[in-house]
């Protein structure tokens, strides 16, 4: 298992230097966002629900959990009526944040793929120009500047992949964070349960993708 992960700790080394951190960070923290006003609109539902069930006249925000009593204790204080659509609006708010939040994490995403696909781009370009002359003479020039193009094309869906990777390891930890507050012997439990499962899937999944990669490259050359 050790030999395991330090091969793959080597093989993603490359990757992790493709995105700064500051980079990994912004995008992190643009998805952690997204997901609490998501969570936040949509649990906004149960007191509509309850609105509509029992009425206004019945409805009491003492009765929902400590965190909607604070929530309509702010609405009381600004000097709203607690009525079904100032409900429906504090659920649709979140809601439309988290849409404009998603796109600007998309906008993000596209933005640092294409630096980085710029970026080596031009440092395989300048390294390809100003090579020696006796390696243009045994490499055709149009094999090499497609293997570039296809090269660092991945190179910016790796980058792409390894955002998205470091925005599920955000909410992993917050998520793990949560669950140890709640329940910490079922929290490890899990967690041992996620690591061993991945390692077997891993074993069965890397040959096969290897593979399938290599057959790839046989056709394109």
């Amino acid at each position: 298992m050790t030999t395991l992960l330090k091969q793959r700790l080597q093989s993603i080394t490359p990757i992790l230097q493709l995105i700064s951190k500051r980079e990994a960070l912004a995008f992190g923290g643009l998805s952690v966002l997204v997901s609490f006003t998501e969570a936040f609109g949509l649990s906004m539902l149960l007191p509509v629900l309850k609105y509509v069930e029992v009425g206004g006249e019945g409805f009491d925000a003492a009765d929902l959990p400590r965190f909607w009593s604070w929530t309509f204790s702010v609405v009381t204080t600004i000097g709203w009526p607690v009525t079904l659509l100032t409900l429906l609006g504090l659920a649709l708010v979140p809601l439309l944040v988290r849409q404009v939040l998603h796109f600007a994490r998309t906008a993000y995403s596209a933005r640092v793929q294409e630096w980085t696909t710029a970026r080596v781009c031009n440092q395989a370009l300048s390294a390809f120009m100003y090579t020696d002359l006796q390696f243009h003479a045994h490499h055709r020039q149009g094999a090499l500047l497609s293997a570039l193009t296809q090269d660092t094309h991945r190179t910016g869906s790796a980058a792409s992949a390894l955002l998205s990777l470091v925005a599920t390891l955000f909410l992993l930890v917050i998520y793990v964070a949560l669950l140890l507050a709640i329940s910490p012997v079922m929290t490890l439990i899990g967690l041992s349960t996620a690591v061993v499962a991945s390692l077997i899937v891993s074993r069965i999944i890397m040959p096969l993708s290897r593979r399938a990669g290599a057959e790839d490259d046989e056709c394109r050359t």
